[in-house]
Order: structure tokens, then C-alpha cells, then sequence
């Protein structure tokens, strides 16, 4: 997986985050179905599948209703693209994520275990001041 280990957003503005993963696809009829959850800490997520639900490729996945309408998952699963954008960030989108593939029976959770692959990036927001010109 590749993205970058933490963003940093202005509050009320869009934010997109990249994300290229690598997958072994399964010869299936079902297509790879992404899904990116919010941890409600800064820290690392565990083996288990907790937290929010806060975008999915998925058209029938339960989106958390904080996260409805603002997040969309933008990337495109087949293509190994995992990426997702947030409009509208607030403060309480402040935090890490984490990135699940759904294939058949093959299911597989992004965690980070070495500080040199970011798997879950960190997003921060902040109310950033307007740019005033002379």
C-alpha cells in the first residue's frame, strides 16, 4: 500500500487522500470491494475490523451517518486505487483510517507493523487562515 502517512486539511475544504494498494485477486465474479474505516484514536489500528465505517466502494455497505454525503470512496478497487476524499472536513474527521479489500472469501485489512509503510494514515484539521492579499 502507498499514501501518505498523515494529511492536514482546512477545516470546510475538500480533502482528497491517494492511496495505491496491491491485491491478489481471486478469479470471481464479484469485483473487489473497498472499504475505509475511521479508528476513534491516533493510534495504530488492531487485527480486528473496529471502528467506523466511513466510505466504501461497496454501494450496499452501512456508511456511519457522521460520515454520509461528506466522504466518498473515489478510487477504484480493480485498479489497485484505494483513494477517498472528505468535503466539507470537520474536526471530528481528525483521525486514523484504515483500508479493508472484500473479494469472495479473500478479505484483507491494511494495518501498519514498521514504521516505514504507512497503511494508516493520519488526517488532521485545522482551521488554517485565509490567504489575504495586498
Amino acid at each position: 500500500m502507498q499514501m501518505p502517512p498523515s494529511i492536514s486539511a482546512c477545516q470546510g475544504l475538500r480533502v482528497h487522500v491517494p492511496c495505491q494498494f496491491t491485491f491478489p485477486h481471486q478469479a470471481s465474479s464479484e469485483d473487489p470491494r473497498g472499504y475505509w474505516f475511521k479508528k476513534e484514536s491516533l493510534g495504530y489500528p488492531a487485527r480486528s475490523r473496529s471502528g467506523r465505517l466511513v466510505a466504501s466502494s461497496d454501494k450496499k455497505a452501512a456508511i456511519d451517518r457522521s460520515a454520509a454525503n461528506r466522504f466518498q470512496f473515489v478510487g477504484d478497487p480493480k485498479r489497485g486505487n484505494c483513494s477517498f476524499s472528505i468535503t466539507n472536513a470537520q474536526r471530528e474527521d481528525e483521525g486514523r483510517y484504515y483500508f479493508r479489500i472484500e473479494q469472495g472469501d479473500l478479505k484483507y485489512t491494511y494495518v501498519n507493523h514498521d514504521d516505514q509503510i504507512h497503511t494508516s494514515p493520519a488526517i488532521f484539521v485545522s482551521g488554517c487562515l485565509p490567504v489575504v492579499k495586498e
